[in-house]
């Protein structure tokens, strides 16, 4: 009589599949994501005068989990007609995220001051 014993490269006996306990990588990597986006704005304006007050929120959850991204964003933009011939135009925009501020951002939040210097949009 022979007797076979299956082992595989550890040394270990060779087990039935059917009795490991498996885990299921895809579901415990990836996940269902939501996006959330929301704006608000403020408009005013004369025949001379107009201005916009533009803000907004950003948040997508990423389908790799850990991979979230959110932005908040201002805007304003203001234009003036000064004479018929002549108007002027400002436009600011300042985008935040939390998670990777920019070199500017991070100065205005004390983490370091050396970080960058210089004014925000402008």
């Amino acid at each position: 009589m022979i007797l076979l014993s299956y082992r595989y490269a550890a040394g270990q006996p060779w087990q039935d599949s059917s009795t490991v306990n498996y885990t299921d990588w895809q579901n415990e990597v990836f996940h269902q994501a939501k996006v959330n986006n929301v704006q608000v704005s403020f408009l005013n304006g004369t025949e001379k005068l107009n201005s916009a007050i533009i803000g907004s929120y950003f948040k997508q959850e990423g389908i790799i989990k850990g991979s979230d991204y959110e932005r908040y964003t201002m805007r304003v933009n203001t234009s003036s007609k000064i004479k018929p011939w002549l108007n002027w135009r400002k436009h600011w925009n300042q985008p935040f995220n939390p998670k990777h501020p920019t070199r500017t951002e991070r100065m205005e939040l004390g983490s370091n001051p050396n970080a960058g210097y210089g004014p925000i949009g402008f």
